[in-house]
């Protein structure tokens, strides 16, 4: 199943769903598209525009992997989001403390995340993640856009499922009371003042760390780290400055940023072993 950088619809189980709520294999998506997967090149514009997403952090295999079984994930989003894209660090939760949300079935996870995370002791570390896991919160836990948060509770249930009875996935679900979704958050740590503040939902956020320098370097350095199969060092800093150079200098170009490592002399060379 040819495999597209951005979300195509919803995937699920090797398949994706159309607008219909059918599902499609990987050759029908593409023809659906009228895209010829034998000759597809990854460009960097996408020829599929899909409504509500924009990149790896709305498609809905990262959405979901970043997820509860039973709900979203702030927490887990905004971690992955400070140590791999901003190059922040988050400390070990400490032993000391219950990392469990309390439930309320008349709140929604942000509600009653901000009731227990919002303390000052737990505060110190949160902050660098809760206000960039909100953002998402426009997706549920199968990554499915939403406004609404769905309150699934039986004292909250409004409508008992009923069998023949689907919705545009082709499920029968219950219905249950909602309340609406707050998508605010913040972004701090881009380096850059003019893209760090207040962030108005998971679209603004992914716009402004697109625009990032240290976001941009990041992922150079994870490239760097999968191809090399090492951690940089202080010798490979001209390594990293030309991969950097060369996405920058070929329009976002990763292909040119796999040239420029595979043909640099942290890839070529290596240091003698003392046992050689």
């Amino acid at each position: 199943m040819p495999y597209m950088k951005v979300s195509m619809g919803f995937w699920h189980g090797g398949n994706v769903l159309g607008r219909t709520g059918q599902q499609m294999r990987g050759e029908q998506v593409t023809s659906y598209w009228n895209i010829d997967w034998k000759k597809w090149n990854y460009p960097p514009v996408q020829p599929a525009a899909i409504p509500n997403r924009k990149g790896i952090l709305t498609h809905p295999a990262w959405l979901i992997a970043h997820a509860q079984n039973l709900e979203t994930d702030p927490i887990h989003r905004g971690k992955w989001i400070r140590e791999k894209l901003l190059a922040g660090t988050i400390p070990d939760v400490p032993i000391t403390v219950d990392a469990v949300i309390p439930p309320d079935h008349q709140k929604t996870l942000r509600q009653r995340m901000e009731n227990r995370t919002g303390a000052a002791y737990c505060w110190r570390c949160h902050q660098k993640m809760d206000p960039l896991g909100f953002p998402f919160e426009i997706y549920d836990d199968f990554g499915r856009f939403r406004t609404e948060e769905s309150l699934e509770h039986p004292e909250n249930l409004l409508k008992e499922a009923k069998r023949g009875d689907v919705n545009a996935f082709g499920a029968s679900l219950a219905v249950y009371k909602t309340l609406p979704v707050d998508p605010r958050g913040v972004l701090k740590g881009t380096g850059d003042p003019t893209l760090d503040g207040d962030v108005e939902d998971a679209f603004d956020l992914i716009d402004r760390l697109a625009k990032s320098e240290k976001v941009r370097q990041s992922i150079i350095r994870h490239a760097f780290r999968y191809f090399l199969g090492r951690n940089e060092t202080l010798s490979d800093s001209k390594t990293l400055i030309d991969a950097d150079r060369a996405y920058v200098d070929n329009e976002g170009s990763f292909d040119e940023v796999i040239v420029s490592l595979l043909t640099s002399d942290s890839f070529i060379y290596r240091k003698r072993n003392s046992r050689d």
